[in-house]
């Protein structure tokens, strides 16, 4: 099973959001760009116009516009999107790629963001003006409008408003005219607000509550010495391949002899979360364990 089936569409939508500036500085772009090429997630015209650039810093401003076409009219794709950059030929090829298939897992990729600063404006305009100025603005025509007295500082608003706007579209515009089609019938989707979930577990002091939220309920990230790996609860307590690494599954014996701990024999302690022992959140009450006994076989459990 692919770790990414564990975290929901909202959460990919959201790393995407929030690391496409991260993934257009990635150097050098054009194996990640083969990469989505080959998933048929770019289309071949704005493909070939990126790969024939010789300035970096145009393609580093290409890039970016390529991954904000992919979030805003494929928005069906972009599972695929992660499944697709996080194969293992491209993780050793971009550090970057590896720190955002960490965060995604362990869920400390999410961040409060503001509301964006034109709706922010609006809202507040629609907030201050008074009755019989909405009023007025309903009534009258355009050529009245041209007509009407404005103050200085309304007047600097309005011209502001219409640079920021102007901006947005000639961002936005750019890519779209080059690929139009069905898809351009596609909505931008909207973006639920995901909690963000602590990345440090409890102590016996601190409040426990951690372990209701929805990542920390069914998955803990792990590792035994350089080793990483994805833990499944339900798993560990039912005694089955309960350790996930790069689409392979261990028992926690096999984990452990996969990093090279083998000598321990004791995964309890060789296997951690976030600097805690396995043995430690077990005798807490936070995870469940009916025992497995090491294989005498030389090869780690798979």
């Amino acid at each position: 099973m692919d770790p990414l089936d564990f975290v929901t569409e909202e959460q990919l939508k959201e790393c995407l959001h929030l690391n496409k500036t991260k993934m257009s500085l990635m150097e050098p772009p054009h194996i990640f760009l083969n990469q989505l090429r080959d998933h048929n997630l770019l289309p071949e015209n704005m493909y070939k116009k990126v790969i024939k650039m010789k300035s970096a810093h145009l393609k580093q401003k290409r890039v970016y516009e390529l991954l904000d076409w992919l979030e805003r009219r494929r928005p069906q794709h972009i599972k695929l999107f992660w499944k697709c950059v996080f194969k293992d030929h491209l993780l050793l090829q971009y550090p970057t790629l590896r720190q955002l298939r960490s965060s995604l897992m362990d869920g400390s990729f999410t961040e409060q963001l503001p509301e964006k600063v034109e709706e922010a404006e609006k809202e507040q305009e629609k907030t201050t003006m008074s009755a019989p100025e909405q009023e007025k603005k309903t009534v009258t025509s355009p050529e009245q409008e041209k007509k009407t007295v404005t103050s200085p500082e309304q007047e600097k608003k309005r011209r502001r408003e219409e640079t920021m706007e102007k901006k947005d579209k000639t961002r936005g515009v750019s890519l779209d005219e080059e690929q139009a089609g069905p898809s351009s019938l596609h909505s931008p989707h909207k973006r639920k607000k995901v909690q963000k979930p602590s990345s440090e577990l409890p102590s016996k002091s601190q409040d426990r509550t951690i372990w209701t939220k929805p990542l920390y309920k069914t998955q803990l990230p792990v590792t035994c010495g350089a080793q990483e790996g994805l833990l499944i609860r339900d798993k560990l307590a039912r005694g089955e391949k309960c350790i996930v690494v790069q689409d392979r599954w261990f028992t926690p014996s096999g984990f452990e002899e996969l990093a090279g701990k083998k000598s321990w024999r004791n995964w309890k302690q060789s296997i951690r979360c976030q600097d805690i022992s396995l043995g430690k959140l077990i005798k807490q009450g936070q995870l469940t364990s009916p025992g497995f006994t090491r294989n005498k076989n030389h090869n780690p459990k798979v």
